[in-house]
């Protein structure tokens, strides 16, 4: 099964068209991602922390680019690179991995509220990469605002 095929309730999702611009924003902070959908493809903008996933390590949100079935994690993180790192992948392993879901992609990307990110490698980052590898994915960080062509 795909992704939008096993988490489709509606009650946490977030969105489910094809807009030319998905934006993703904590409230009341400046940090945010933007995809930018110049294709149009159908995209569906789900909630996963306090959405798909109530309680336990999780990421904010997933993107999911129904065809080619692309899947992108997301997390808006304060300074705390490493835990953004284990969230992101808990994430991965409870909803793709262990429901052996079948993707093409899976991508991380994580937004810092602090302008310091790190350049060293931490064990929490090489695991995940590691993943992401097998995954046909990769990984991207940046701190206050990160843009990304879907």
């Amino acid at each position: 099964m795909t992704f939008d095929e096993t988490y489709a309730d509606p009650s946490y999702t977030i969105s489910d068209d094809n807009r030319s611009i998905v934006v993703l924003k904590d409230k009341k902070e400046r940090r945010e991602y933007i995809g930018e959908n110049i294709d149009r493809k159908q995209i569906i903008v789900y909630l996963v922390d306090d959405g798909i996933i109530k309680s336990g390590e999780r990421c904010d949100y997933t993107l999911c680019l129904c065809d080619p079935n692309i899947l992108y994690f997301i997390e808006l993180k304060g300074g705390n690179y490493t835990k953004a790192l284990s969230q992101i992948y808990t994430t991965i392993e409870s909803l793709v991995i262990g429901p052996r879901l079948s993707t093409s992609e899976v991508h991380a990307r994580i937004v810092l509220s602090k302008v310091r990110v790190p350049n060293v490698r931490s064990a929490e980052e090489t695991k995940l990469n590691k993943l992401l590898k097998r995954l046909n994915g990769n990984l991207k960080k940046t701190s206050q605002k990160m843009i990304d062509i879907l």
